[in-house]
């Protein structure tokens, strides 16, 4: 960020017209474009083609969209290139090449001993994932599995091992905790990881294909057979020693949440985060802090630098080994992929300064991504990798206009000599220099995240930005502190290792209030998912009004063509909505059901499934404008009936919680009262033996062997083999029964003011979701994932 904000001020006076009076011509930069940023069209012929390689890998609704903005970004960048940019267009061909490469994967040579997706058997693999393994912090441990590289496979039925290559993700509940570089011995099956069958869902199949997995090893048994070998164990001793930096820096920090927020921000280490932390810096949209991203990598290169001048360091000197320091801490917090663009644009940074040459960080920019997209072109993939490169593209367009804000605060001052300027405006001048780019690049930031955060995410958030503002003053200051916390919990003394870890503490635990704050019901906009053309046009114009070079009318036109785009994302149209019943099924569990009661009321959910179910429904709601649920009503105890709700009472805002009762009245599921522990307003309610009815409400047992439970407009009854719910809602009177069939699914009948219709949904392992509407003759099928239909 700091070369970044450098060379982006030199760019910011050059080809604004002919050369001022006492100002030779050769001594200024050429006209902002491709001469002055030679890697923006190489990084865009690549990324273009890299995108169109990557098509296969797309769903059929995403490929006419990919590919319909590949032809596009080549046409124009044809049309409007000079000479030299089309002599360019060969990269296309070479960015292709490379994605259908890294899609074919050559040197996943276990595939070719699997016949099918799913097979059974023994591998050997060594461990390549530098997760936290000590005891020490056990709440560091890494969670669901861990990146291996296999050596040898055994297929079930087998004498030998065969030789193989490629990397897995091991998924094991045993799993030990191997360090990087241990060799193991895994029993277990290949598997194909979930893939987003429908049109809301989480592609997680997508995800791991852009960090280079294609299969999961789902392990039953892990036997760690030996230590690093050869060039690992330098590794392995790296990790180490990774691992130790973090516990002397947590260490005399109080309470996890700061601990884990110190570790995720320092050192990568995310797992000591619990699921509704991590929901709050989402919804806040702080995520960006608990991820080492440009904003640390920034912070440490300043703190790296500082280190150096104070040492009396010669400045070329500083500048060149400065990019070997930032590399190794990039190295040891893990090497995300916006680590890297940080890093190579601070490397580019220093080699211009150390060669005493402007530094355009457009170009810088363009580097990064040219390198990233080279080595891995699945990257294109990755929405981390899409959300870095382009919140810095718009702060290195922005910046040239902060600086133009800047310098309007303090262009008296210029007139003045230093020595008759008054004292308060002195303190003005620096205060502003603070305060005023803090601001701008803030809101800079905020509006170009915008899109994609609602795209991703269904949310805009308002308060988010003045959370970022907070934030990121905090961080820096947390971050300035950390190498003092580490000097000193290394050489004392005990009081001064105390004083600090204590301001540091209270610097995390400002950051975690204040995602917190930004993320509470009622600061968020749920504006559903918007629609990828409008993210698309909404950033491309932003980008456009952001360049420099451009007459003041077409500006003019651009900024209202950007409002239009921005009210679209951010201000639906909200019209009172019609009553529905949504059926969520799949993975082989009893349906869950969600009722819009109509008007501007929240649903209501009838059966949290599943977890794999309840992900669906989280994801349904919040891309239809909804955060909130005013009832989820659990009609059991089991997995299958309970499983999903701690995730939706984690992440949305649930009024009331519904739940059978056992024989003595308490609370049937044993998920209640670890809901009381991640939500606040439940804990005093499950205190209270959840008789008080104020937030989470218990079934009435009847003689019959059923529960029933009446509060306001609702009405429940459930027997042994049927459900019924009533709800008298301001737009139509409801009325719900599920009649459940062990073997073969669950027959539902519906009744939405006077219409209604029937629906049967069989047990399967193939995802649906189902929705109707009064006036509807039949249903409509919102997305139906393909894959076994079997019972």
């Amino acid at each position: 960020m700091a070369g970044m904000a450098v060379g982006t001020q030199e760019d910011a006076g050059a080809g604004e017209g002919p050369p001022r009076d006492g100002m030779a011509a050769g001594r200024r930069l050429p006209r902002f474009g491709f001469t002055t940023c030679p890697a923006v069209p190489a990084a865009l012929w690549l990324g273009d083609g890299v995108l169109l390689g990557l098509l296969i890998l797309l769903p059929p609704g995403g490929r006419w969209l990919a590919g319909g903005l590949g032809v596009a970004g080549a046409v124009a960048l044809w049309w409007l290139g000079t000479p030299p940019v089309r002599r360019a267009a060969w990269l296309t061909a070479v960015g292709g090449a490379l994605a259908l490469w890294h899609v074919w994967a050559p040197w996943r040579t276990y595939r070719q001993l699997l016949p099918r997706d799913t097979r059974g058997g023994e591998i050997r693999a060594v461990v390549v994932d530098p997760g936290y393994v000590s005891d020490e912090l056990f709440w560091l441990a890494r969670r669901g599995g861990c990146r291996i590289r296999v050596t040898a496979f055994r297929p079930a039925g087998a004498e030998a091992f065969v030789a193989c290559r490629g990397v897995l993700l091991l998924q094991s509940a045993a799993t030990p905790p191997a360090p990087y570089g241990s060799r193991i011995l895994c029993t277990g099956r290949f598997e194909r990881p979930a893939d987003g069958r429908l049109p809301f869902e989480f592609d997680y199949a997508t995800y791991l294909r852009s960090v280079r997995i294609e299969h999961l090893f789902v392990a039953d048994q892990v036997v760690i057979e030996g230590d690093p070998r050869g060039w690992r164990r330098m590794m392995a001793a790296a990790y180490t020693v990774r691992a130790t930096l973090v516990e002397r820096l947590v260490q005399g920090i109080d309470g996890r949440e700061p601990a884990g927020i110190a570790a995720a921000m320092l050192f990568g280490y995310r797992e000591g985060l619990t699921p509704a932390l991590q929901q709050a810096f989402k919804r806040s949209g702080t995520i960006h802090i608990i991820a080492i991203s440009g904003l640390h990598v920034a912070i440490a290169a300043a703190v790296f630098q500082t280190a150096l001048a104070l040492a009396g360091v010669p400045f070329r000197l500083r500048h060149a080994v400065l990019p070997a320091i930032v590399g190794a801490y990039v190295f040891l917090a893990g090497g995300a992929p916006s680590a890297v663009r940080a890093w190579i644009m601070i490397g580019i940074w220093c080699a211009c300064r150390a060669s005493l040459r402007p530094t355009p960080a457009f170009n810088s920019l363009a580097v990064s991504a040219f390198v990233l997209l080279a080595w891995n072109p699945l990257n294109l993939l990755n929405k981390g990798f899409q959300f870095s490169f382009l919140v810095v593209a718009f702060l290195s367009l922005g910046w040239r206009w902060i600086s133009e804000i800047l310098g309007a605060f303090n262009e008296t001052d210029l007139w003045q000599p230093p020595h008759c300027r008054p004292p308060a405006r002195r303190w003005r001048r620096r205060v502003m220099r603070w305060v005023v780019p803090a601001l701008a690049t803030s809101a800079v930031s905020w509006l170009g995240s915008l899109g994609m955060v609602a795209w991703t995410n269904g949310i805009v958030s308002p308060a988010g930005f003045p959370a970022n503002l907070a934030a990121c003053g905090l961080s820096w200051c947390a971050l300035w502190l950390a190498p003092v916390k580490l000097l000193t919990g290394f050489l004392g003394p005990a009081v001064a290792d105390g004083i600090v870890g204590g301001c540091l503490g209270r610097c995390l635990v400002g950051i975690q209030a204040g995602a917190q704050w930004a993320a509470r019901e009622g600061t968020c906009l749920v504006v559903g998912q918007p629609h990828a053309l409008l993210v698309v046009a909404y950033s491309a114009v932003l980008l456009v009004l952001l360049a420099p070079g451009m007459p003041a009318r077409v500006r003019a036109a651009l900024a209202g063509v950007w409002l239009a785009l921005l009210a679209a994302i951010v201000l639906p149209v909200q019209w009172p909505r019609q009553p529905s019943v949504t059926v969520l099924s799949g993975g082989g569990s009893l349906p869950c059901i969600a009722v819009e009661p109509g008007g501007r009321l929240p649903p209501l959910a009838l059966g949290g499934g599943d977890p794999l179910t309840a992900r669906r429904l989280e994801s349904w709601l919040v891309r239809n404008g909804y955060d909130r649920l005013q009832y989820l009503i659990l009609t059991g105890g089991a997995r299958g009936a309970a499983g999903g709700a701690e995730r939706l009472v984690t992440n949305l805002f649930v009024a009331s919680l519904i739940v059978p009762a056992t024989s003595s009245g308490d609370a049937g599921p044993a998920v209640v009262p670890r809901l009381s522990a991640t939500r606040p307003h439940l804990r005093a309610a499950v205190r209270a033996q959840i008789g008080n009815g104020r937030r989470v409400r218990c079934l009435a047992r009847t003689d019959t062997g059923g529960q029933t439970l009446e509060h306001g407009a609702l009405e429940l009854d459930v027997g042994k083999s049927a459900t019924t719910l009533q709800l008298a809602s301001p737009g139509a009177p409801i009325r719900i029964t599920v009649e459940a069939d062990p073997l073969a699914g669950a027959r539902l009948r519906a009744d939405v003011g006077g219409q209604s219709t029937e629906r049967f949904v069989p047990f399967t392992l193939r995802p649906a979701v189902a929705r109707w509407r009064p006036g509807w003759t039949a249903w409509e099928t919102i997305g139906s994932g393909g894959g076994p239909d079997e019972p």
